[in-house]
């Protein structure tokens, strides 16, 4: 009897180690030993950032997570309504999915992004996820060619932001109030550990100005005692 038991918690166990992940929260929780194993995914999700043909993040009504194509695929957008199936991966901080097939359902409004504090971005706690933050406009360099570096003040602390757009068609940020809505992303060492976070744009249409930099001649005066 005893030795039943144990072969039925064997296969109890073993059933639930291969069957299908469903959802990018199931996806993202797995220990990194887990995503190592390749385990069968079948998601649907909603395309909310771009990075290249060859990497893609997508977010459904639990998270969101990254998806990986080999060969690169650069038909998909922002707002694709997608249903995948691949495997998973370690993913250089929270597993994702190395694809193997994928049907566009439909194209719809890109994922709502979710309000988040400096402490949500630099926890991880919304990591591959759209999020919307605000603040201020502090300095706007090119990044590259093509490409901007938005510095955002969110209290104090301040935030990079990364456009991928170039700096000419940039609107008046600085010194102004921004309401802006992105993906939620980080730089990250060797021990799989967020070390810092920013947050990736795909346009301007993305930063919205909820109040415009006051002109300098309509400014006060202050003395330096009182700075």
């Amino acid at each position: 009897a005893r030795f039943a038991v144990l072969v039925s918690s064997f296969i109890i166990h073993h059933s639930s180690f291969s069957a299908q992940l469903t959802t990018a929260l199931t996806i993202r929780t797995l220990p990194y030993e887990r995503s190592l194993e390749k385990l069968p995914v079948e998601l649907t999700a909603v395309v909310g950032f771009v990075e290249s043909g060859g990497t893609v993040f997508v977010q459904d009504d639990t998270a969101g997570t990254h998806l990986h194509f080999k060969p690169a695929r650069n038909d998909l957008r922002v707002g694709d309504r997608v249903r995948v199936k691949g495997v998973t991966m370690a993913g250089l901080y929270l597993p994702g999915v190395e694809v193997t097939e994928i049907d566009v359902l439909g194209h719809e409004s890109p994922p709502a992004g979710v309000s988040a504090s400096f402490d949500d971005l630099a926890t991880g706690r919304f990591h591959y996820q759209r999020v919307v933050v605000e603040g201020l406009g502090r300095t706007l360099t090119p990044l590259d060619e093509n490409r901007s570096l938005l510095r955002l003040a969110m209290g104090s602390r301040v935030i990079e932001v990364r456009v991928d757009a170039p700096l000419e068609s940039a609107p008046d940020l600085i010194d102004a109030r921004l309401r802006i809505t992105a993906l939620a992303a980080g730089g990250i060492n060797d021990r799989r550990q967020l070390v810092f976070p920013y947050l990736r744009v795909t346009d301007w249409s993305d930063v919205a100005l909820t109040q415009s930099a006051a002109a300098p001649d309509s400014l006060p005066v202050i003395s330096v005692a009182a700075l």
